[in-house]
């Protein structure tokens, strides 16, 4: 799942690219099919992005609890944040479930 996340969003900075090349934008066809395309995956990039995002505060939050004695009083905050991180990655598993799930 998470490689076709990666090449969809690569394949929307190509369109974006492509969007501001002056010759798609001489072109209304193309112009038209290539914000078409956009707008129709930009809801899953923009999710893929936040998942990635989410993704690396996890880890640097780890690296903060690894290096954290329970006692320590941001231990307490670190672990909540952890479990806020872990609920929202889910919640954007899921999403992107659904997101890539072909509809009828």
């Amino acid at each position: 799942m998470i490689e076709k996340l990666a090449e969809l969003e690569k394949t929307h900075q190509e369109l974006t690219a492509r969007l501001a090349d002056p010759a798609t934008f001489g072109d209304p066809k193309v112009y038209r099919e290539v914000n078409k395309t956009l707008s129709e995956i930009a809801p899953t990039v923009r999710l893929y992005r936040e998942y990635v995002k989410a993704s690396r505060q996890r880890e640097e939050n780890d690296e903060l609890l690894a290096g954290l004695s329970k006692d320590d009083d941001l231990y307490e905050m670190a672990q909540d944040e952890k479990e806020q991180l872990a609920a929202r990655i889910a919640e954007l598993e899921e999403q992107l479930r659904r997101e890539l799930t072909p509809k009828d």
